[in-house]
């Protein structure tokens, strides 16, 4: 998403899937409810009534516990993937900042390879949205990556033998494709559909109970029911945003990326023999 962007426009994909969500536990409370009635009218287990609310309080109980563990779940994840952009970003930076002990050309080449690596990192969320777009970007990240190595490696058999600079030059990189790699892994690390789809059929199940409960007594306030609804639907919006951030109103935070770039930048204009391409 662009920077001057409001954080509410979400594409059309997102909006749908979330009025799906409202509409179908609507229509399950709906439709249970004048089951309920038509069980009234009938005068069909009056005597199981009662069971009915035992039932209904013991699914939402469920419900609460399973919303609560799985919130806490993407959280912790959400913040497993801001360590690692962290981790990442550090590498990166110190892997920059000791190609100085290069010589040059290859202190220049080592550190324009850096700084390509770094901009195909600062990435929009729209580039995640399809995933023919995914892969491609996928692809640019890994082809500037792998740039990186075939440079350090010219620049370290220049020299006669390796000393403790460019030893720690080799481990800066090494650290730097590791906390790639660790990045990749949390940025994938997903819940599957299927708890997806459980914590909505939950959801949907314990509305049914608390429509037909409310058909059989007729009590039935559909304003405190919708807003229930809005409630659990708000919830299980806000855990898939924490686990796809940059489809909702979770975004990815890339401004450690971009003061890395500016620095990069700023290093790397200092010498008119560096050839930067974004």
């Amino acid at each position: 998403m662009a920077a001057n962007e409001p954080p509410f426009l979400l594409h059309d994909s997102a909006r749908c899937r979330r009025l799906l969500f409202f509409l179908f536990l609507y229509g399950s409370l709906e439709i249970s409810y004048r089951l309920g009635l038509r069980s009234r009218r009938l005068g069909r287990g009056k005597d199981q009534d009662s069971r009915g609310d035992t039932v209904l309080a013991s699914m939402l109980a469920m419900l609460g516990l399973v919303l609560a563990f799985t919130y806490s779940f993407t959280v912790t994840r959400s913040d497993n993937r801001k360590a690692a952009s962290l981790e990442e970003v550090n590498a990166l930076g110190t892997a920059f900042a000791r190609a100085d002990l290069l010589h040059e050309p290859h202190r220049t080449r080592l550190k324009t390879r850096l700084y390509e690596f770094a901009h195909s990192l600062d990435i929009d969320d729209k580039e995640f949205r399809k995933a023919e777009e995914i892969q491609e970007t996928i692809d640019r990240v890994t082809k500037s990556q792998a740039a990186i190595w075939p440079t350090t490696r010219a620049a370290v058999k220049s020299k006669d033998a390796m000393g403790p600079q460019e030893t720690a030059l080799v481990q800066s990189i090494n650290d730097l494709m590791d906390s790639h790699t660790a990045r990749i892994q949390a940025a994938f690390d997903r819940l599957p559909t299927a708890i997806h789809l459980m914590l909505l059929f939950i959801a949907a199940a314990s509305l049914s109970v608390a429509g037909y409960s409310s058909g059989r007594a007729d009590t039935l306030r559909r304003w405190r029911m919708s807003c229930l609804i809005l409630v659990i639907t708000a919830i299980m919006v806000v855990i898939m945003d924490f686990d796809r951030p940059g489809s909702g109103f979770v975004r990815n935070n890339l401004t450690i990326f971009e003061q890395l770039i500016s620095e990069m930048e700023a290093d790397l204009s200092i010498n008119p023999d560096s050839s930067i391409t974004p």
